[in-house]
């Protein structure tokens, strides 16, 4: 079992809310005294189980064990957790955002450009949307799993590999967005493929509506074109791998001229091939080729 036991801890103070988040993993050798540190580094994918506790005006538990996402809200009269949510679905698409506004000095271009773009106004694609952000992970993602929208705590030139701890704050939220029909990614992977290799291992978070999270996929993939061209605040990313956007979620097939050595050498692409079939309700990405002077290698 993982366990966050205090998410927004610097809520405290300020009688904020604050949150605990929770992940089970089956034993691998229950025949073992203890449980080595190889047995802990589960893919996210692997969890049976996962959730949360908010406590704010309301303490609420919300769960999943792989067959949906339910809420119970405690009542103290009883002082028992009544079901409050039954099967929670998060809305393909929300109005708001949530991210760390403070850390923007920080960020590279692509995330300068996304949220940009949640900020114009354009009404036939629902903006702009609106930023709310508490600073606890629970209760924001909280929010985003009953209304909708997006999450987002990406890799900057200060965290590159990511803030949140993938195994305890992650992985877990991972589970119950898929499970109530959300999604998370880290832009160019899916959360819950990740196969963990420390136990405090970072990662970044783009997490909420299937919708959402495949646009701001598709800005990652943007990325290089715009660090080459200069465009866009901030520093230039280090370039995906692996993964391209979601064509189901609304992201586009396309060619991506550029990847980690394409800056030495041009010539050098990603192809988008095959969309693998996944469970309903689970994220899906494009998996690729690498092209080099007409030859097809393995990535």
């Amino acid at each position: 079992m993982f366990l966050d036991p205090l998410d927004g801890s610097s809520n405290i103070d300020i009688n904020g809310t604050v949150g605990t988040i929770f992940a089970i993993h089956r034993r691998r050798d229950e025949m073992m005294d203890e449980t080595p540190e190889a047995d802990l580094l589960q893919r996210g994918s692997a969890q049976i189980a996962a959730g949360y506790v908010m406590y704010g005006p309301s303490t609420i538990l919300v769960y999943t064990t792989g067959e949906g996402v339910h809420g119970f809200t405690l009542d103290p009269g009883i002082g028992e957790f009544i079901l409050s949510h039954e099967n929670i679905r998060m809305p393909v698409r929300g109005k708001t955002y949530a991210i760390n506004v403070g850390n923007r000095s920080t960020w590279f271009s692509w995330t300068h450009r996304f949220i940009e773009y949640l900020s114009e106004m354009d009404a036939t694609t629902g903006r702009p949307y609106s930023l709310r952000y508490v600073g606890s992970l629970v209760a924001d993602f909280h929010r985003t799993l009953l209304q909708g929208g997006v999450y987002i705590y990406p890799d900057d030139e200060r965290n590159p590999d990511g803030k949140l701890r993938l195994l305890y704050e992650c992985a877990p939220l991972a589970f119950v967005a898929e499970q109530a029909g959300g999604c998370a990614s880290t832009g160019t992977q899916r959360v819950l493929d990740i196969r963990p290799t420390q136990l405090h291992q970072r990662s970044p978070l783009i997490i909420g509506s299937t919708g959402d999270v495949a646009l701001a996929e598709r800005f990652v993939h943007e990325e290089p074109a715009a660090a080459a061209t200069g465009a866009g605040g901030g520093g230039r990313r280090r370039l995906p791998r692996g993964h391209g956007p979601n064509p189901q979620l609304g992201g586009d097939r396309r060619e991506y001229a550029v990847c980690q050595d394409a800056y030495n050498h041009p010539r050098l692409r990603f192809l988008t091939t095959n969309l693998l079939p996944t469970a309903k309700g689970r994220c899906s990405h494009w998996h690729y080729k690498c092209t080099r002077d007409g030859q097809t290698a393995s990535p």
